[in-house]
């Protein structure tokens, strides 16, 4: 497990604000909460620790801090256990574009000020493909039923950082493989582009003078979270898997440690 040195890739406002996406956040409904810039590492079975911003607890935090520790496969879990599930998402029109805030385009970019002048209404997201992304909570309270399993990942490297405070695994994701970032300005017209160090996009297409047209999402994005369980010394069963194995919705308040909160900085290590 790797948590010495990190990297705020994801770092925006970790203030309550405007969602950074705030159509894609109506569409997905209640629950589920937009990650400030999309990344590759919240995937189910992640293992994250929240700390309150502005608040002693969680609980009376209306923001919370993210950091990302690992994933459960990294403490010995296999992948059979985890099974991770993919489903439709019936509200995600495949082709649609959403508005996203300029503090996200800026951060994508990297041009910073020019973005937010120019293209405040005029960024958009299209997505092509996406999944509500669960893991299986049968196989997974299956294979920790065996006390060897327990007891191997309890005394595991691991161990140590699923018994610390406010250390939660992510049970679901909503992922989007393939789509585009637009920039445009006031006018319409194309702005040109160049992806910031360490975002997860590849450039499409050009303009005049050789501009990007696009930002390419060519590889799973995390785009949002939902559900989340502690460890506490052993995961506690879910008695409202469906039998596919996710996890019935709304979820308990036990396993939704973000409910009606926003998420600050999310915080990732360096590889």
């Amino acid at each position: 497990m790797r948590a010495l040195a990190f990297l705020p890739l994801l770092a925006l406002a970790g203030c309550p604000g405007p969602s950074p996406y705030p159509d894609l956040s109506a569409v997905l409904g209640a629950g589920w909460r937009i990650v400030p810039l999309p990344n590759t590492k919240l995937n189910p079975g992640a293992i994250v620790q929240l700390t309150p911003v502005g608040a002693p607890t969680i609980a009376d935090a209306k923001t919370v801090d993210l950091l990302w520790l690992g994933m459960l496969q990294d403490c010995g879990v296999p992948a059979s256990a985890l099974a991770v599930e993919g489903g439709a998402v019936p509200a995600i029109t495949s082709g649609r574009s959403y508005s996203i805030g300029t503090n996200v385009a800026a951060a994508l970019t990297g041009i910073g000020p020019s973005i937010a002048a120019n293209a405040t209404r005029t960024t958009q997201l299209r997505i092509d493909q996406a999944s509500d992304v669960s893991v299986n909570l049968i196989n997974l309270d299956t294979w920790l039923a065996n006390p060897a399993n327990m007891q191997a990942l309890q005394f595991s490297p691991c161990g140590h950082f699923l018994a610390q405070p406010n250390v939660y695994t992510i049970e679901e994701a909503f992922i989007v493989f393939k789509g585009s970032y637009a920039f445009t300005d006031a006018a319409g017209a194309t702005l040109a582009v160049t992806p910031a160090p360490g975002v997860p996009v590849t450039v499409s297409g050009s303009v005049s003078g050789g501009a990007n047209e696009s930002l390419q999402i060519d590889q799973p994005i995390v785009f949002a979270i939902r559900n989340m369980r502690p460890f506490s010394g052993g995961f506690a069963p879910v008695a409202t898997a469906t039998a596919s194995g996710r996890e019935e919705a709304p979820a308990p308040a036990a396993t939704s440690p973000l409910a009606g909160k926003a998420l600050g900085q999310v915080r990732i290590p360096f590889p």
